[in-house]
């Protein structure tokens, strides 16, 4: 049995739609290019960097959110912990940039020939917007606003976003994770 041709427009459109589909599954975060190269990943990225990134994120991981500057909670606690306390917010425009440059930053392909050339975002971005953090209550801050603007974890996007950035590779992503945790735990929780 024959397979019957298409014509020219039949092809354009084929590949109009296969191109739509898989610029939506990017764009919403899918992982369609790099999904098979994970098991390889593992294998190959477990150098000291590797370990130092995973103690970092370890670390954060058990502290209370009391005692995580990560999370959402602890601005509050130091907030009820120091009521005669000043306390340094973000304004509504610095949330909103810190969050849009991390987003950038950590999401699919950035610093890459896709993204990275369409919007100018790179991974140092995020050690950059950490930089500009003052205390620990302002980092706390902004993951609770890039909580609630992008319904994640700010430290697992930026975690995730880093570690799966191809173009990045997995020593500077953990070295990245890593000056970013340190930076934040070199902070004080409020202006002295």
């Amino acid at each position: 049995m024959e397979v019957p041709k298409l014509n020219q427009k039949s092809e354009q459109i084929i590949i109009i739609a296969i191109v739509i589909i898989v610029g939506y599954y990017i764009i919403k975060g899918g992982n369609i290019l790099f999904d098979a190269v994970d098991g390889i990943k593992d294998i190959f990225g477990g150098g000291s960097s590797a370990k130092q990134a995973d103690t970092a994120i370890e670390n954060v991981d058990r502290q209370s959110d009391s005692g995580n500057p990560f999370s959402p909670v602890y601005l509050a606690n130091v907030q009820a912990a120091n009521p005669d306390k000043k306390i340094l917010y973000l304004t509504q425009t610095a949330r909103e940039d810190f969050a849009r440059k991390i987003h950038r930053a950590a999401g699919q392909f950035s610093g890459g020939l896709i993204t990275g050339a369409i919007i100018g975002a790179k991974p140092s971005d995020i050690l950059t917007v950490f930089k500009q953090l003052k205390t620990k209550s302002q980092v706390s801050d902004l993951s609770k606003y890039f909580t609630q603007k992008y319904k994640i974890d700010m430290l697992t996007y930026i975690v995730n976003g880093l570690r799966d950035n191809q173009p990045l590779g997995q020593t500077a992503a953990n070295d990245l994770i890593s000056k970013v945790i340190s930076r934040v735990n070199s902070l004080p929780s409020i202006m002295p």
